[in-house]
Order: C-alpha cells, then sequence, then structure tokens
C-alpha cells in the first residue's frame, strides 16, 4: 500500500515529499516502504519525521514548516493520524495508506483528514465495485475483521485458480487487483480513496 501511496504521488507530478510517521512498528514499516519506492522512483525526500508522544508533537512544527516539499506521506493509524494532518502544509497533496481508515464517517473528528488520499482495498471504499457486490457482507463485523474477511474471500479464490493448476493469472478481487506470478510471487494492487466530508470514499 505504501509503494502504491508512492506510484500514485509521483504520477500526479510531484516530486518532493515530507514524510511524517507515528511511532508503531506498522507505522514504521509503512515509512520506510513508502520512502524506498519513491526514491527508486526518482522522488526526493525534503523531511521524515517521527512522532511519539514523549517527545511531543510540538516538536514536529518547526522541521515540517522550514522543510519545501510538494507533497507529503502520512503513516499512521486512525487517531494518530487524526492528530498528524495539521502539522503538514495546507494546500499540499497528502498520501497515506488504509491505517488512516478505521471504517468512521464522521464529518467532525475526520474534519482534518478531508482530501487526504489513501490506499485502501474495495471492499473497504467501493462497496459498489464490481469485484465486492457478488459477495454477503457481514454485518456488526469491525473494519479490522472486514479487512481479513475480504482478504479470505481473495484466498480462496487464488486457491481454487492454483488447484485447478494454473500458475499465473490476474483478477480484480475485493482486496485490490490480484497477480499470481507463475513463481508463486502474489502482488496486490489497492485502490485510491479520498476522505471526503469526514468519510472515506472511492475514486
Amino acid at each position: 500500500e505504501s509503494r502504491a501511496a508512492a506510484r500514485a504521488a509521483f504520477e500526479q507530478g510531484l516530486r518532493t515529499a515530507a514524510v511524517l510517521s507515528s511511532g508503531t512498528p506498522l507505522a514504521r514499516r509503512s515509512r520506510d516502504a513508502f520512502v524506498d519506492e519513491w526514491q527508486a522512483l526518482g522522488g526526493r525526500v525534503a523531511t521524515s519525521q517521527e512522532a511519539t508522544v514523549p517527545s511531543g508533537y510540538g516538536a514536529l512544527r518547526a522541521p515540517l514548516a522550514q522543510a519545501s516539499y510538494d507533497a507529503a506521506f502520512l503513516a499512521a493509524e486512525a487517531n494518530a493520524a487524526r492528530l498528524l494532518r495539521p502539522y503538514l502544509r495546507t494546500g499540499v497533496p497528502v498520501f497515506a495508506t488504509s491505517q488512516i481508515n478505521d471504517g468512521r464517517s464522521d464529518p467532525i473528528a475526520n474534519l482534518d483528514m478531508n482530501g487526504v488520499r489513501f490506499t485502501d482495498m474495495p471492499w473497504m471504499v467501493q462497496a459498489a465495485h464490481p469485484a465486492v457486490v457478488g459477495f454477503p457482507r457481514p454485518q456488526g463485523m469491525p473494519p479490522d475483521l472486514e479487512r481479513f474477511y475480504a482478504l479470505g474471500i481473495d484466498a480462496q479464490r487464488i486457491a481454487a485458480q492454483l488447484a485447478d493448476g494454473r500458475t499465473g493469472f490476474t483478477f480484480d478481487g475485493v482486496t485490490g487487483r490480484i497477480a499470481v506470478r507463475a513463481g508463486g510471487t502474489v502482488e496486490r494492487t489497492p485502490v485510491i480513496a479520498t476522505f471526503r466530508d469526514g468519510a472515506p470514499a472511492g475514486e
């Protein structure tokens, strides 16, 4: 998802990024994956800041204000992302991963998230997607479990094709575009979504 976010930003013509992450292991992995892909594409990282509660978020203000960047990547879970987003310069496109989407549609809580583009699975942000509508959706399931449920759907579809002897194939899955290579590698390409009026919406 981080690499897909980097590609989406680069394809938009953006070249210099500020990277802001929380201190969780997953956020750090997301940050590192974005930076690796961004630099491989030819992009430049103007500044990379990690926010931790002991250090205080206020310490982020000066380095982010002084850096020159035309894009930003936010690697943080939803609650932290809501607190960190205001530290990024207004008017600069912000990209993230599905970590920021906890399934809440709240115009007040997500006010600062409006306009943030993030990578996610169609199951979570495109209920009308042709690959999604054919599968039953359990009611009352927490978002994290919904993601595992969706992964199970695509895993079953991959297993069925492998059982039929196919070694290389692609299909539109509920978690994104799935490509299974002849060597056994599985690649998932997520879709891009945006927060609008406090709610996550697929593009």
